[in-house]
């Protein structure tokens, strides 16, 4: 493990906690720092906060912008990159159950975004997607 590269991935939903996020990041685990994660140590090499990034993976794009790209395809597809779980109740479930996970997207996006999505869509989407 001492040879391994780990990297980690944080989002952000409002722009409060992203200002957070680069704050603590810029401000206080500055490169060749080093964080314990339970009993073990962690040397930061890398702090990627460049749209693209060296992984492709950092970036900002404000919900107006998110919106004027949606092309209304009639058909979308989700890839999850890492392992997911969805919680309901006391449950995690390891399998992406569609109702479960569009439930998580519209109440995060209704609990975060500008404009918000009518609850009636989960019927839409139950009726439609399996």
């Amino acid at each position: 493990m001492a040879e391994e590269e780990y990297w980690f991935r944080f989002t952000a939903l409002s722009e409060e906690c992203c200002e957070t996020l680069v704050r603590v990041f810029y401000g206080e685990a500055i490169p060749n720092a080093t964080v314990m994660i339970e009993e073990t140590p962690f040397l930061i090499t890398v702090i990627d906060l460049a749209v693209g990034g060296r992984r492709g993976w950092s970036g900002l794009l404000p919900y107006d912008d998110l919106i004027s790209t949606a092309n209304g395809e009639p058909e979308i597809t989700l890839c999850f990159q890492t392992p997911t779980t969805f919680r309901q109740g006391k449950i995690n479930y390891v399998l992406p159950d569609p109702n479960l996970v569009f439930g998580s997207l519209l109440r995060k996006w209704n609990a975060y975004a500008p404009k918000k999505i009518p609850q009636e869509i989960k019927n839409f989407i139950f009726e439609r997607v399996g």
